[in-house]
This record gives structure tokens, sequence and C-alpha cells, in this order.
């Protein structure tokens, strides 16, 4: 079996392009790929992915960590998460990604302000309960009926709230996010696209000029400099985890042009991109920890 990911701007064939969910097994056919049964290192761009596995085994290597996943493990990926993968020739995995915009706004902000990896593996009833739902999204999507793109969200929250709630983070006690957290969890779920200041306020229902003073009170940083160091974050991680090219990490990241993502790059790491691949890129196993998901709960 082959994973079949498409790396830039993902493609979301059903429900108004929100939701996207893939089986291994299903996508190899449909392709007719060759088995390969590894992917390599990379980040998706502006959408979020989970991944549960069936049957058989997966391992991930998420940023720099490597995890053994068997049946009823749980993976939630960031947009920022770069990761490789390889899996048995038994797996039966379930690939779900979606868009931030498409739940609910405290979901994206508690997997997004999550500062570790969002691995866990269910067992007894709630394997149970977790497995059923994943097979119930896919056959949703599948079918594409009257009223799917509801019970898909659904569907998903419930899987990753679940998820969420058993590696005990609550990274908010308010009922409600704040007009400002709600906007940084927009800049770094779509930085990638440029958003402008004008766009993110309008979002909270705020006045630009409004927006601006209380984001960097709140923050510590002008609207126009977080957003930069998103993406230079951002490049810094596909630089080091990545064989992508110097010129795809740049647009990819949400930079027009070289010279001004070598200039911006320089003056935040005090070396050039290339030189920061030469000094830390990442290519050989050893460079990696391991860990299980039993060890890290």
């Amino acid at each position: 079996m082959v994973i079949i990911m498409i790396l830039v701007k993902e493609t979301f064939n059903n429900t108004d392009g929100k939701f996207r969910v893939t089986n291994f097994a299903i996508e190899y056919k449909r392709q007719k790929m060759p088995s390969t049964n590894s992917y390599p290192a990379h980040i998706h761009d502006s959408f979020i992915e989970f991944e549960i596995v069936h049957n058989g085994q997966m391992i991930q290597i998420i940023n720099g960590i490597k995890y053994k996943l068997t049946k009823g493990s749980v993976v939630i990926l960031k947009p920022t998460d770069c990761h490789s993968l390889e899996w048995s020739d038994d797996a039966d995995i379930n690939t779900v990604h979606f868009l931030a915009s498409s739940v609910s706004k405290e979901l994206i902000y508690s997997i997004m302000q999550h500062e570790e990896n969002i691995v866990y593996s269910f067992s007894g009833d709630d394997e149970k309960n977790i497995l059923t739902s994943s097979k119930q999204l896919l056959l949703e999507y599948e079918k594409n009926q009257h009223f799917c793109e509801n019970i898909i969200k659904n569907l998903i929250e419930n899987i990753c709230y679940l998820t969420m709630r058993n590696i005990k983070t609550f990274p908010f006690k308010e009922k409600k996010l704040t007009p400002i957290q709600k906007a940084v969890t927009a800049l770094q779920t779509t930085f990638m696209n440029n958003p402008s200041l004008e766009d993110i306020a309008s979002y909270v229902h705020f006045n630009p000029s409004y927006f601006s003073r209380v984001f960097k009170k709140a923050t510590g940083t002008s609207f126009s400099q977080y957003l930069i160091d998103l993406k230079l974050e951002y490049a810094k991680k596909l630089l080091c985890e990545t064989n992508m090219t110097i010129a795809d990490i740049c647009f990819g990241s949400g930079f027009g042009s070289l010279s001004n993502f070598s200039k911006y790059f320089k003056t935040k790491f005090k070396m050039s991109p290339n030189d920061m691949r030469k000094k830390h890129g990442k290519t050989k196993l050893e460079f990696y920890s391991e860990k299980s998901t039993k060890t890290i709960l």
C-alpha cells in the first residue's frame, strides 16, 4: 500500500473543499501507485491532518521524534508539523485532512497551542469508539449525501476532542476565546497565504487600526513582524527536515521573492538558508530520538 498525499496545495474532493478522508488501501487501488510503504519528510500547508490506525503498524517521525503506532493510535498533525512515515504491508489506516475554518475555533486553538506532538493510543471501549467513528467518517465522505458535511464535522471534532482530553491538554481556561486568541490561531493556520491585517481584523470583527494596537499590546510585536516570524520559522523547519529546494521553501512559506526571503532569514537567524541547511539539516535517522506511544503518555 502507499499513502497518497499532494504536498503543495492539497485538494479536497467533497464538501466544498473543507475535508478530505482517505484510506491507504483504497487510495492505492485507485491511483495504481507502486508499493513503497514509506513517504518522505514533508509539511502540509494550511490544513490539519490526523491519522487513525485500524490494523497493522505505522512508524511516524514527527518533528524529529519517532513513534511506533498500532491499532487504536491517533496522530493529529498541525500545518507546521514536519513528518515522514512508514507502514507495514497489512496496515489499514484512515487519513483525514480538514481546514481550520471547518471546525470550532476552540478545537483549533487547543491543537495549535499544544506544544508537544499530539499522539495517543486508545484501548478498550475508547478504541472501539474511535475506530467506529473513523469508519463512519470515510463512509460519509465517500457517499457524499445530504448533511454529510455536518456529520463529518461532528465526527472530526469528536475524535480530536477525545484525543486532546486523553493527553490532558487544556491550553485555555476561558469558555470562549478572546479575539486575539482567535486572530493568532487564524494566523498560525493561514500565514503561508499572506493574510492581511484587514483580513484578520475583519475575522475577529475589529477595526483594523484598533486591531493593530491591541494585537501589538497582546503579543509584544507588530502584526507584520508576527506574520514574518511565522513564515521564517516554517521555512527553517522545512530547511532542516525536508529536501525541498530553497526556492520551493521560499514561495511555499509565503515569501514573494528569494531576495526578500534571504534578507529576512539572515536578519533573524544570522545565517543564510543554505548555511542553515548545511549546519542543521536532518537527513539521517540517527539524528532522531525514538519514543513509543506507551512511554510518552
